[in-house]
């Protein structure tokens, strides 16, 4: 929930919170929530709803974009990412005190920090209930505050980066500038129809915008753009991701039906998503599916195709924290899934910046392998990366892969790609249905691909 959020009063009972107006909220409509006391609260009450937060809860960092962006800064103390790096961020004592903390660290990337002091960084809380899933967090937080006006006065030093991380699209001032940039969407809920929104307006003949979201979010994407692009036929129906593996007592098989149901619906996005022709792989977007791990579709010499994953078993998420080392603070029996949709899109955004140069990595370590299957080998190292850098953020408290030694990284991407080369030697070469499952025992998840109708 994205509201305003106020003390109203106080009494022995509590401290009342007005949550009123924003994008949640009606602005004729509001809640009254009961805060119960803590004996720091009864001793000082808070004069504002941030020091009742400081004195009360216990701190996480969050955002979609700084979840995104601690996991690249960890990288980069591994030296693994962009050569140089751009944070545009408003005053944030916690976000702040952390890269203080790591900047120094950083030895081969070089990273600019500029304040934009004008913005109010944004706060939170989530409170623990008992829903029809089990525990569960109840979260509000203050609106996602506007990042057009601040950035307006620094949009030119956006200009010949590989591609920028917004929550909110950039376009309105990036195109009096005439500057020609990638933006990667991961937008808050409030903003997810204006996000769609704008990469159709940003659309010329082919779109160079990106995006990943969940399986609710998209079907949501897609209909927003099928409408505004005029493209819709008949009633509005239902985008479907559904898993394409089907486990039985006889093993793991391809069903049939959810892979007609996914056809159709990324069959919709490519219609939408008309990318520029590349003769490397490219990523073209991703869809989360929780615990049925994802889905992502890629292009390459204008040939469409969807590779998909499933999530790692409890015995492979342990084998995991185990390739990470002491010291990383995961634990198998931590299951916060806050940030790890961001944490996966991390891992498209790493692969995207690594994609022309791929085949010839897959080269010099595996030389002599056919053209296809080194395609389906950078498609699986995608695919399983998001999930892998998911399962990391899921088994810790920070929402992010901060945690993670930066030792440990060369190790995970090492593994990766050498699960990705494994599924390619399996699967062998695509077809319009996929007849081959890959099947990795040590992280105990499966691996498929399947070609589009162009």
């Amino acid at each position: 929930m994205a509201t305003e959020i106020d003390i109203e009063s106080m009494s022995d009972k509590g401290i009342a919170l007005r949550l009123h107006d924003g994008p949640t909220l009606e602005n004729d409509f509001s809640y009254k929530l009961l805060f119960p006391h803590t004996p720091h609260t009864k001793r000082r009450p808070p004069e504002s709803f941030e020091e009742l937060l400081e004195s009360t809860t216990m701190e996480r960092m969050g955002g979609n974009i700084a979840n995104m962006l601690r996991t690249k800064i960890q990288m980069a103390v591994a030296g693994i990412g962009a050569e140089k790096y751009r944070v545009f961020s408003p005053p944030d004592k916690y976000l702040d005190a952390w890269l203080e903390e790591q900047l120094p660290k950083v030895k081969d990337s070089s990273v600019d920090l500029i304040k934009l002091d004008d913005m109010v960084s944004r706060i939170g809380v989530a409170l623990p209930y008992n829903g029809e899933k089990g525990p569960q967090p109840f979260s509000f937080n203050r609106p996602q505050p506007d990042t057009i006006e601040p950035m307006r006065a620094h949009v030119s030093a956006l200009r010949g980066l590989d591609q920028v991380l917004v929550s909110e699209g950039l376009g309105a001032i990036l195109t009096p500038k005439q500057v020609q940039v990638k933006q990667l969407f991961n937008p808050t809920s409030a903003l997810h129809n204006e996000s769609a929104l704008e990469l159709v307006r940003r659309r010329k003949g082919t779109i160079a915008d990106r995006s990943m979201v969940n399986t609710k979010e998209m079907n949501d994407w897609i209909g927003v753009m099928e409408n505004r692009l005029e493209i819709a036929t008949g009633e509005p129906v239902e985008a479907h991701f559904p898993s394409i593996f089907s486990k039985s007592k006889h093993g793991i098989s391809i069903d049939e039906e959810a892979v007609k149901d996914a056809r159709t619906s990324h069959t919709r996005i490519m219609h939408i998503m008309r990318v520029p022709e590349t003769e490397h792989v490219d990523f073209v977007t991703g869809v989360g599916c929780g615990p049925d791990g994802g889905q992502n579709q890629f292009q390459v010499d204008g040939k469409h195709y969807v590779a998909c994953s499933s999530a790692l078993s409890k015995k492979g998420a342990q084998n995991l924290i185990e390739l990470c080392g002491r010291g990383s603070e995961l634990n198998i029996s931590i299951e916060d899934a806050v940030g790890a949709g961001d944490a996966a899109y991390t891992a498209s955004s790493i692969a995207m910046l690594y994609a022309p140069q791929m085949e010839d990595v897959i080269e010099q370590k595996y030389p002599n392998m056919s053209k296809e299957r080194k395609r389906i080998a950078i498609m699986a190292f995608t695919t399983i990366l998001q999930r892998v850098f998911g399962e990391l953020a899921f088994r810790s408290h920070n929402r992010d892969l901060s945690c993670i030694p930066p030792a440990a990284f060369p190790r995970i991407f090492d593994a990766t790609l050498e699960k990705s080369i494994a599924a390619s030697q399996h699967i062998v070469q695509t077809s319009r249905n996929p007849e081959k499952i890959y099947s990795d025992n040590e992280w105990g998840m499966y691996f498929a691909v399947m070609e589009l109708d162009s």
